[in-house]
């Protein structure tokens, strides 16, 4: 769920931390079907820290407070999704809770394609827009979060501006030791748990079928795109047999 620092309502971090913190992750999760959480915007299988930034628990009365003090219960969220897989029940589940935080809530769905694209991703024409994006073979975070991709063309989806994460950001997209990288992305989620211009929910999963005599990848294979699995296509056959041979 990425959070427009940019509107009206949600330029103001104390606000955005109260959202998140007024969140039943627990809850808006349970139309999951055996997904996996996410509640960072790094896999723990790309990124080897000793500890990750405490994400601060679910106090719906302590969040409705701050929302109260802040002067914007009552206020209109625009909430925006796409049509297919999960989000309508994720948008609609998330719709009730932020009501329930003293929101008024404006949901839109809209078809994936273009004029989604055009109209709602690259004009940021929402408060909080329920979407994807791929997190690569390696953690990359430049697209997502760099304040240079704050713009229509680009993919910082939620006009995320840190100077000190952008430092953290290019510092370790161009070292190339693993250490150095590890500290400076734990840098970027320290921010990043604390300016909250995300909230993670759920990483995508593919099931692979295969028959148990037939040679397949191994679980420690790591398949980033759904084509990978098609990667030894020149290697399949249907059947197999023995073809006489010329002496």
């Amino acid at each position: 769920a990425f959070l427009n620092t940019s509107s009206a309502i949600l330029s103001n971090q104390s606000v955005r931390q109260a959202i998140r913190q007024g969140i039943n992750m627990k809850e808006l999760r349970s139309t999951l079907d055996g997904e996996e959480p996410l509640d960072y915007p790094i896999l723990r299988s790309e990124l080897n820290l000793e500890s990750y930034p405490e994400i601060p628990a679910y106090d719906l009365n302590a969040a409705q407070i701050t929302l109260r003090d802040a002067g914007v219960t009552g206020q209109t969220i625009r909430l925006a999704t796409i049509s297919t897989g999960y989000y309508p029940e994720l948008a609609n589940n998330l719709e009730a809770q932020l009501e329930k935080l003293g929101f008024a809530v404006e949901l839109s769905v809209y078809n994936p394609g273009q004029d989604f694209l055009m109209n709602v991703i690259r004009q940021r024409n929402y408060d909080i827009l329920i979407y994807e994006v791929e997190l690569g073979a390696n953690p990359d975070l430049f697209a997502y979060y760099h304040s240079s991709q704050a713009t229509p063309s680009g993919l910082n989806l939620s006009n995320y501006r840190n100077a000190l994460v952008d430092d953290s950001i290019l510092a370790a997209r161009s070292t190339m030791s693993e250490n150095l990288r590890a500290a400076k992305y734990g840098t970027f989620l320290r921010y990043w748990v604390n300016d909250v211009p995300a909230i993670g929910i759920y990483q995508a999963s593919l099931t692979y079928y295969f028959n148990k005599n037939v040679r397949t990848f191994s679980e420690d294979d790591r398949l980033v795109y759904a084509t990978d699995r098609f990667s030894d296509v020149e290697y399949w056959a249907v059947n197999k047999a023995t073809k006489n041979r010329t002496p």
